[in-house]
């Protein structure tokens, strides 16, 4: 198998530094401007690729009435399928990418996310990081403070989002 490959702290460094100094909340229609700043390609309205040299760089954003709720990219290459070995792979790699993230912020991970598998970081003014362990890739999810409150309020609350619609028909 080839080497499965992480993105470097001096390629996560600029992009994390962006959306840190950015003026949150963000307006939705500023993620043509992002993507230019951060040298990423718009494919759609709701993303695009980054410019990792990873083997599948996708990026996707959320709209949250108006406003940017999310920016979701792959921080390491992507394994054909998901297998047992695959995911060996991904959960070998992971304490690095646990590392590369911490070192761009400076700090360590504060909590884990409610559902999938990974580290959390809490940011100043609410936003909040997760870097999610997938069984082929490794995901970064940038949330807003108010993406990362409906997911505060509704873990609080005990809704389980892998069954919140079970009740209805």
């Amino acid at each position: 198998m080839a080497e499965f490959r992480i993105v470097t702290e001096d390629e996560l460094r600029p992009v994390l530094g962006t959306l840190n100094s950015m003026d949150w909340p963000v307006p939705f229609d500023m993620v043509p401007e992002l993507f230019q700043q951060l040298g990423w390609e718009k494919q759609r309205r709701k993303g695009g690729k980054t410019s990792f040299p990873i083997s599948f760089p996708i990026v996707s954003v959320g709209d949250l009435q108006g406003e940017l709720s999310r920016v979701e990219f792959r921080v390491s290459d992507t394994l054909p399928g998901a297998s047992v070995e695959n995911e060996g792979v991904v959960e070998r790699a992971f304490p690095e990418a646990v590392r590369v993230v911490s070192s761009c912020l400076g700090v360590e991970p504060t909590d884990t996310p409610w559902v999938d598998p990974g580290v959390q970081w809490n940011l100043d003014g609410g936003r909040q990081i997760n870097l999610i362990q997938g069984e082929k890739t490794i995901e970064l999810l940038y949330w807003s403070k108010r993406l990362a409150d409906i997911e505060r309020y509704e873990r609080s609350r005990g809704v389980d989002p892998a069954h919140d619609l079970d009740d209805r028909e």
